[in-house]
């Protein structure tokens, strides 16, 4: 390795790992980078973090906690994981080694190097095999090897069978020694229980990463030896592959190397949307319950309505007090609702897709009720009116009461104190009239509103665009 100033960044935070023999603050090991990389930069903290988060992050560091580092050499040893095998490959001999080593080993290590024992201490005799593969996609075709050691002889000898599974110990993560035991059905059904919560542990763990995570996704290399370290170490109860548990999981997906919510996915357009409202029948008292909405333009919060709804009223009845609230056309235009939903322990928020409302067409987000939604008091929604002009609402919920007696639902209840303009043409013959419309072709002809009434509107203006004025 390069010395002295010639130490790329890289290769300082590479030294100072290998320095290392305990866990370390962010902040010290940021320190020691700059004494050996001095850098000229207004923040190189900054650059170094950056450095560590999106290169060494599960490659040679563990984060617990965004604020202590761990080498990857300390903190992967004694982690325990478990390898579920296939049918096909247990026939050939064979065991995956991307499957199985996947972010359980060291990145610089050639899989020729890496060492097999059994639980007796025996070496496992094993051969790499190299296989290349092409899939064919609309972009074109992308060739990969997959990567196998042929351990025909040890599956002969422990007689395994494809409804075993494999226990993977990582003895020594930086000489790549592993140790591979067989963990027969039987025990494995004994335990599935305690097995199971561990799979919920674990699946609690990589997505509280994710939603502490400033991105809407956290990449795997991150997340899961995270994860390994916080759950998987000695541990005689081991939870199953990594992969199973987030695929089991509808809070979140794996795709393209990161575990991202299952609303971010690149693909969601074209499948059938995956709501996360619970699949449960909610309690009499919130379907009873009347909720209060403050809805208002994010473009103008002066314009605004206030709205009592009942818990058993669907979306499709909340669009259509809202339309009514706005004087916007009932079957003109598509409309859609999202729910925010707080990231974790965060300040930071996301989306929850709720559905569309398509006023001639079916669909589930007419059938969601309010009370579905499991709303609280501050709790906030988003609605959106014709995506063409895309008026964009906020709605927030006030308040959460018992209905009145003889009281129909939904109603308006209150709405922002009108700021009425007065019709420039009628203002010209010295009249006073309250503007219904503005001419957008006037308006963009003479670089300033020109605000008219219905009958100026009428007489003088019945060919050019007009848009009605919300109040």
């Amino acid at each position: 390795m390069k010395k002295g100033k010639s130490l790329t960044k890289s290769e300082a935070i590479q030294k100072v790992t290998e320095q290392l023999d305990k866990p370390i603050h962010i902040d010290d090991f940021t320190q020691r980078v700059l004494d050996i990389w001095p850098s000229k930069a207004k923040k190189p903290q900054t650059s170094i973090r950056n450095e560590i988060w999106q290169e060494a992050l599960g490659k040679i560091l563990l984060s617990p906690d965004k604020t202590e580092l761990i080498p990857m050499r300390l903190g992967m040893n004694g982690v325990r994981i478990r390898i579920r095998l296939i049918e096909e490959e247990i026939q050939q001999g064979l065991l995956s080694v991307d499957r199985t080593f996947q972010f359980v080993a060291p990145h610089h290590k050639d899989p020729e190097e890496f060492f097999l024992e059994d639980d007796k201490g025996q070496e496992i005799q094993k051969i790499l095999i190299r296989n290349s593969l092409v899939s064919l996609f609309d972009f074109g075709t992308l060739n990969y090897q997959h990567l196998f050691f042929n351990i025909e002889d040890w599956y002969l000898a422990e007689e395994v069978t494809c409804k075993d599974t494999l226990l993977l110990t990582v003895l020594d993560w930086e000489t790549a020694h592993f140790q591979i035991s067989v963990e027969r059905e039987d025990h494995r059904t004994r335990y599935l229980e305690k097995i199971e919560e561990k799979n919920s542990e674990f699946a609690d763990c990589i997505f509280n990463i994710l939603e502490n995570e400033l991105n809407e996704y956290v990449p795997a290399k991150n997340a899961v030896p995270h994860a390994y370290y916080s759950l998987c170490k000695d541990d005689l109860i081991v939870s199953d592959p990594w992969y199973e548990i987030i695929q089991n999981d509808s809070r979140m997906i794996y795709q393209y190397f990161e575990i991202c919510y299952p609303e971010d996915d690149m693909f969601f357009e074209y499948v059938p949307k995956t709501h996360v409202i619970p699949d449960k029948r909610v309690e009499k008292q919130q379907e009873k319950n009347i909720f209060t909405f403050k809805v208002s333009l994010r473009d103008n919060k002066k314009i605004w309505r206030r709205i009592e709804i009942r818990g058993e009223q669907t979306l499709e009845d909340l669009d259509l007090i809202i339309k009514s609230g706005f004087n916007y056309e009932r079957f003109e235009h598509l409309s859609e609702f999202w729910k925010f939903v707080r990231r974790g322990e965060t300040s930071r928020f996301r989306e929850i897709d709720l559905g569309r409302i398509n006023p001639f067409e079916a669909g589930y987000s007419k059938e969601l009720t309010i009370a579905d939604l499991e709303l609280s008091v501050a709790d906030r929604l988003k609605y959106v009116y014709d995506f063409g002009e895309w008026i964009e609402h906020n709605l927030i919920v006030e308040n959460v009461n018992e209905s009145e007696v003889d009281v129909v639902y939904p109603r308006i209840t209150d709405r922002n104190k009108p700021k009425y303009l007065q019709c420039v043409a009628c203002r010209e013959k010295g009249e006073k009239t309250i503007a219904k419309w503005i001419c957008i072709t006037c308006s963009n002809r003479f670089q300033k509103e020109i605000v008219l009434c219905d009958q100026c509107a009428s007489e003088f203006h019945s060919n050019h665009y007009l848009d009605e004025i919300l109040y």
